[in-house]
């Protein structure tokens, strides 16, 4: 059960990664953070060693929009990241409600921060602990596409082909990687 300090707790720890993000955000077009693990089927499955061997996957479109759903280990949560070159209407940091639809079920609306990465701009929001995404994670793995809304911006709508399949190995991923101590500086 989530209470506010648990609530407060959350938002905080999604800060925090959001400004790990910005830290770490390039202008490259090809995706630089993160070391590749495998590539299924358009997605790339990453890890990020500056979040204690983070697991993510990633998939760019073509026309340079990108999703990109991860593990948090630090904060033991995850996270889903949408972004696309067209969404330059807010500024770095500012906190927006966005309304995620998968297929056709009902809409989810979660708070991203919105920052640059990978030279285009970006939604990131927090999602909460893996153990308590099941329908989240059911949704995203079974559903054919996933439509992203903001305010004052384009709708953005994504395939998710052969999602299950890349959640699969992220899934793989985080297990080979929790095994392992993470990196001292």
């Amino acid at each position: 059960m989530l209470t506010k300090n648990n609530t407060d707790t959350l938002r905080l720890r999604s800060l925090l990664f959001s400004m790990l993000v910005i830290a770490s955000s390039s202008s490259a077009a090809e995706f630089e953070v993160g070391e590749p693990w495998k590539t299924i089927e358009g997605w790339q499955i990453r890890v990020d060693r500056s979040l204690d061997n983070s697991c993510f996957l990633i998939r760019r479109y073509p026309d340079n929009s990108l999703l990109q759903l991860g593990y948090n280990k630090p904060s033991q949560s995850m996270y889903i990241m949408v972004g696309s070159p067209s969404w330059q209407s807010l500024e770095a940091g500012e906190k927006q409600p966005i309304t995620l639809r998968f297929g056709h079920a009902e809409p989810r609306v979660i708070q991203a921060n919105r920052v640059e990465q990978y030279g285009v701009p970006v939604l990131v929001a927090g999602l909460g602990p893996y153990e308590k995404l099941g329908d989240f994670m059911n949704e995203f793995m079974l559903k054919h596409s996933l439509r992203v809304e903001y305010p004052n911006a384009a709708a953005l709508r994504l395939s998710l082909k052969s999602s299950f399949k890349g959640v699969a190995v992220l899934k793989d991923c985080q297990k080979r990687f929790d095994k392992m101590e993470p990196e001292k500086d």
